[in-house]
């Protein structure tokens, strides 16, 4: 991946880069290192902002609101809300992924927010 990610970035293709680092930054999750991860998923949100692409963005969201519910630091619930919005909005599967892994439980949100309240 790191090759990926060095070809992609020497290309400037920003869409695979953010690919790429949400996929390490998923791997890292995966594997107990939330604080890495999040990082991979925040580079991956500004690339994906900054090209214009929705479903790289909702996943990068989804990642870092996914590791600051882990790390238990602000900003999670909010991240994994507006990740689903957008991935809804694009009708992506990952909106059910989403809602199905729980990441969006009550126990999250200091407004007590489920997906069903839309």
């Amino acid at each position: 991946q790191e090759q990926a990610l060095t070809f992609r970035r020497e290309i400037g293709n920003r869409d695979g880069e953010a690919e790429i680092l949400n996929h390490q930054g998923a791997l890292l999750f995966a594997s107990g290192d939330p604080a890495k991860a999040r990082e991979r998923h925040l580079r991956a949100l500004e690339l994906a902002r900054g090209a214009g692409n929705p479903l790289e963005e909702a996943r990068a969201l989804a990642g870092t609101g996914s590791c600051a519910v882990a790390m238990r630091i602000a900003g999670g619930p909010a991240d994994l809300r507006e990740a689903l919005e957008i991935f809804r909005r694009i009708g992506a599967a990952e909106a059910v992924d989403l809602t199905a892994a729980g990441d969006l439980h009550p126990s999250h949100t200091a407004s007590g927010w489920t997906p069903a309240e839309n």
